[in-house]
């Protein structure tokens, strides 16, 4: 027994000391594909009183199942009863639900790329493109306006079936050094018709998001954008990670989705200086997303897609230990290789205070998971998209029974 003892430690100590060297080996003579930089967050709120969990997304049912990939953004087109939506292979799909059923109707893409060649791989995102926000116009509801993660702004007039190429990914920012517009994701219409729209980073794209979140540095942009002019300017600059976007009901104050500091900050153009803004709420449990306001009640839908790791502000308060592991993901190239904890929440706060007001969770993730946008229909129906599954969430919330 001594002796079998003997021969396990000795093995423990060659397999600590290999791992040593292949750690030493990695950490100094491979190049790391991120500068992590540091960054401070507030930690989590608790789940309690308006937070505490609950089971309602439990009551949700998944329509359209294995009929698309990554429904992440949604806009409701009232004439047609239709929404809109874009999926990971590059695929726009407009989907009527004016009966119980919802049915895929119309199914594009904004280039002539053989769809064959659209399967949602690294190779083909970079031709086909992924679409994430998008938005009918509020002065035109014949026109669509979408985002693409890879290859810009487009406009699609929905009676015509016309797209225009608004902007492309490679613009420049007018009367400026800094760098070129690489990674948009979503947007909204000011009072005059321009887009605010974010930008997460200028030095990675869509695909290489596990970067973004490994480096959290401020590289950030919510941009301003002029289509009768094709002019580009910068509202807010060094933002950590800035994703969803939302104009307030007078369109002259955007909400941002902060997700790399967990936060909703607010800008308002009419008075704030350019970089300017309030922060409306902060200590968010998880990355928030898409927000939108609701228009029943007025209230800011903040939907968490990925809730925060335990540890995590330890965890990734180590600037060596994120360019390690952004070492080992540049020779291994996972595509989704940080850790995910499923969940399904949606957190609804006052736009004007940032007061939490309910919270809906499901927290088996059974029925509803990794929520990147709410879209409400009629006061009761709410529809929920995600950016990795394969199913459209539904919740009439009238036909919920009291827990």
């Amino acid at each position: 027994m001594t002796l079998f003892f003997h021969i396990l430690r000795r093995f423990a100590i060659i397999c600590i000391s290999l791992l040593t060297g292949v750690i030493c080996l990695v950490s100094f003579f491979l190049e790391s594909p991120i500068d992590p930089a540091d960054y401070d967050i507030k930690p989590s709120l608790a789940f309690t009183g308006p937070l505490e969990v609950n089971s309602i997304l439990s009551n949700a049912e998944q329509i359209l199942e294995g009929y698309l990939y990554g429904p992440e953004s949604l806009t409701y087109h009232l004439p047609t009863q239709t929404i809109f939506t874009g999926t990971r292979d590059g695929s726009v799909m407009q989907i009527f639900i004016g009966n119980k059923q919802p049915k895929i109707i119309h199914i594009f893409r904004y280039h002539n790329i053989d769809s064959s060649l659209c399967n949602a791989t690294v190779a083909s995102v970079q031709i086909c493109g992924r679409p994430l926000g998008m938005r009918i116009s509020p002065f035109d509801s014949n026109l669509l306006v979408i985002i693409d993660a890879y290859l810009g702004v487009f406009e699609y007039q929905i009676k015509e079936g016309v797209i225009k190429h608004l902007l492309k990914t490679g613009a420049l920012i007018k009367d400026s050094n800094e760098p070129p517009i690489r990674y948009l994701n979503d947007f909204d219409f000011t009072h005059d018709g321009k887009l605010v729209i974010s930008e997460p980073s200028f030095a990675f794209d869509d695909y290489n998001f596990h970067y973004i979140v490994l480096e959290r540095s401020p590289k950030g942009r919510v941009l301003l954008f002029d289509h009768t002019t094709s002019s580009l300017q910068i509202r807010i600059n060094h933002l950590v990670i800035p994703n969803g976007i939302q104009m307030d009901a007078s369109r002259k104050c955007v909400f941002v989705a902060e997700m790399g500091l967990y936060r909703i900050i607010k800008h308002c153009m009419d008075r704030h200086k350019i970089g300017e803004y309030d922060i409306l709420i902060e200590g968010l449990p998880g990355f928030p997303d898409n927000i939108r306001l609701l228009p029943s009640s007025g209230l800011l839908a903040i939907p968490i897609p990925m809730p925060r790791l335990i540890g995590e502000e330890t965890f990734l308060s180590s600037k060596w230990l994120r360019d390690f592991i952004a070492k080992i993901m540049s020779i291994t190239h996972p595509v989704d290789a940080l850790p995910e904890k499923e969940y399904g929440l949606v957190i609804l706060i006052e736009s004007d205070s940032g007061t939490i007001v309910e919270s809906w969770h499901d927290p088996t993730s059974k029925t509803i998971a990794s929520i990147t946008q709410v879209l409400e229909i009629d006061n009761d129906t709410f529809y929920f998209g995600n950016d990795g599954l394969f199913y459209i969430g539904r919740l009439v919330m009238n036909v919920i029974q009291p827990e």
